[in-house]
């Protein structure tokens, strides 16, 4: 039997989630129960060095070399921690520089810098095996500053118009204007919606990750949420 996906809502940054059960088990867990550890993926751990290319980890702003292999060779630590979950920044292939992954240019692969999607696999794998969950951030805000998609007509209509935040007491602002200069994702727009939670559910059945981690969600209308949550939970 499927585990069931966690049920997580944000205020503002964590999400509730019910973890699976085992028959004999009377009752759930609630997210209040876990003992969550943020990983920064390349701030970790090294694992792999073959992955290490434009990798300077004295430069701040650069990759830094941690990777997927590196989080699995510390699940151990993290379980005698005392841990049960483990939260991750963004996972997806980022642009240059994304080291901490929120400049996503692909929603479907793997940052490369972190490993194969076979690796992420094992990752998760391995860290169910230690009765330790997987929370992914998932960014449905906006993508990198210099995604090819801003350019395509035949996704202009998957952005709103560029304009800065200037007004933050406006949530029609904090909503539809550009974060910081990041292109925002129009997720009014049915295409853009349907992309985004296609992705969303194609990580959980590809993965079996546990839940997601939901980033910007002031940026976004609570309606794109409420759908987001049904669509992921008619998956697992």
């Amino acid at each position: 039997m499927r585990k069931r996906f966690k049920n997580l809502i944000i205020i503002p940054f964590l999400l509730f989630f019910a973890l699976p059960v085992d028959a004999s088990e009377k009752e759930e867990r609630n997210w209040q129960d876990e003992s969550i550890y943020f990983i920064m993926v390349d701030r970790f751990n090294n694992g792999d060095t073959n992955n290490d290319f434009e990798v300077n980890p004295i430069d701040s702003k650069s990759y830094n070399g941690g990777d997927f292999k590196g989080i699995t060779d510390k699940l151990d630590y993290i379980k005698e921690m005392g841990f049960t979950s483990i939260w991750l920044t963004p996972v997806f292939d980022n642009e240059a520089n994304g080291y901490h992954g929120y400049w996503i240019q692909d929603f479907y692969k793997t940052e490369e810098h972190f490993g194969t999607l076979e690796e992420f696999k094992n990752l998760v794998k391995e860290a169910h095996d230690r009765d330790i969950n997987v929370i992914l951030d998932f960014v449905v805000n906006h993508v990198g500053p210099n995604h090819p998609w801003v350019n395509e007509e035949a996704k202009k209509s998957w952005f709103h118009d560029k304009q800065p935040i200037t007004n933050w007491n406006s949530q029609e602002e904090v909503e539809n204007n550009w974060l910081f200069d990041l292109p925002d994702l129009n997720t009014e727009n049915p295409e853009t919606r349907t992309y985004l939670f296609d992705a969303a559910k194609w990580w959980i059945e590809e993965t079996d990750v546990d839940g997601y981690r939901l980033d910007t969600v002031k940026h976004v209308p609570k309606e794109f949420w409420t759908e987001f949550a049904s669509e992921v939970k008619s998956v697992k």
